[in-house]
């Protein structure tokens, strides 16, 4: 399975881009070929051509006419020219003569199928000319050099896009490459760990057989010998046992493995243009208690997104805790937008994340809000703050502030 989904994109772009340029080679093409082409000339070649070919045409007939009458004589000197049933015709003169007369029609015959041959090929090659220019004109006449040039404009923009983000996107496939790829040594080696069980399973499944079709205690010793011989163990029923629980613990492996690798490439590949953030939210620990603005700046240091970053607190920023807009931008810098809410900030907070592709940071379970899109459709991401570090592993942040 593919957890890289930047792949199919790379990929389908690579191909989009190929096929443009090809595109655009042959528009190109197509226009040198119209701006080189000389009408009247190729016209002139069609009107020489058009009383060629009824002139060739004539010729072939004439000769394949003369050609069916030499075979005809030929045929009929032959037949003429045989013994019959009279003997002495074998030696006069008029067999001689008719001999002869049939060697002369076979050079005329011979001569006259070289001619048609030579005519048929001309006929030919004058007619497939004709076509050729007739298609050529046609081409000429149809093209649209206008169009062809619009063609080409758009088709080079749209390879300049291409080529502006390719690199980007490869980078990005090559980041969660590496970043996949521990999980998926682990995979592997979970996968081949099961199969191994299954294995032994399966050995332990025939030994066991062949253990009930055993005559006697002396088959049955044989049996179990094979058995500690091959897996280490005289007992087929406790391999078997112990292989099952082995095949279930790396089943339940390769589950985890392929829910976090599925994690880390939603994570990576989720498109974000907005991050709005529960001030308030962050500025307080798991247990409750107010640790200043510390996260929230350890948050801005840490992020790998060039989204817009929103930053909504409540009242109680200004009044319990002395802080106004400038002094916050301050302190997060100048990538932050700021905004104190005069009342509670969870409604302004989901408000200003309406879209598809903006994101919601907070602990709070908006449960009265259960309509906002955000809400609706689980745009929202929570955070741990412990011991003086932040973490919000949906946008792969985990930072320690002072």
């Amino acid at each position: 399975m593919e957890y890289n989904p930047y792949r199919a994109e790379v990929e389908k772009l690579s191909a989009e881009h190929a096929r443009g340029r090809q595109s655009l080679n042959q528009v190109t093409s197509e226009c040198q070929r119209y701006d080189r082409y000389d009408l009247a000339s190729v016209q002139s070649k069609a009107d020489v051509v058009k009383q060629v070919l009824p002139q060739r045409a004539a010729k072939l007939k004439e000769l394949s006419d003369r050609l069916q009458r030499a075979n005809a004589r030929m045929t009929d000197l032959d037949h003429r020219s045989s013994i019959g049933i009279n003997p002495l015709f074998w030696f006069s003169a008029e067999r001689k003569q008719l001999v002869q007369q049939h060697e002369e029609a076979m050079r005329l015959c011979t001569a006259l199928m070289q001619e048609t041959k030579d005519a048929q090929a001309a006929h030919e090659k004058a007619r497939e000319f004709s076509s050729q220019v007739s298609s050529s004109i046609a081409w000429y006449t149809a093209f649209d050099r206008k169009k062809a040039d619009d063609r080409g404009v758009t088709l080079q923009r749209r390879i300049a896009e291409i080529d502006a983000a390719l690199p980007a996107l490869r980078s990005k496939c090559a980041e969660l490459d590496r970043e996949l790829a521990p999980l998926l040594l682990d995979l592997s080696t979970q996968e081949s760990r099961r199969s191994e069980a299954e294995g032994r399973m399966a050995s332990a499944e025939r030994y066991d057989g062949r253990l009930n079709r055993a005559g006697n205690s002396y088959e049955k010793r044989i049996v179990h010998e094979e058995c500690r011989a091959e897996l280490g163990n005289g007992s087929p029923s406790q391999v078997r046992e112990k292989s099952r629980r082995e095949k279930e613990s790396a089943e339940r492996s390769i589950a985890k493995i392929k829910k976090q690798l599925e994690l880390v490439a939603k994570r990576q590949s989720r498109r974000i243009n907005r991050l709005v953030f529960d001030g308030k939210n962050l500025c307080h620990d798991s247990q409750g208690n107010f640790v200043g603005l510390g996260p929230l700046a350890a948050v801005m240091r840490a992020l790998r997104t060039d989204s817009k970053k929103i930053f909504v607190f409540d009242e109680t920023i200004r009044t319990r805790h002395g802080l106004d807009e400038r002094r916050i931008r301050d302190v997060l810098g100048p990538g932050a937008v700021v905004h104190i809410v005069n009342g509670t900030a969870d409604e302004t907070v989901l408000n200003l994340a309406p879209d598809e592709h903006d994101y919601v940071v907070s602990n709070d379970r908006f449960v009265e809000y259960r309509s906002k899109a955000p809400v609706r459709y689980g745009r929202i991401f929570t955070h741990e703050i412990v011991d003086k570090h932040v973490m919000i592993k949906d946008l792969d942040v985990s930072a320690s502030f002072a």
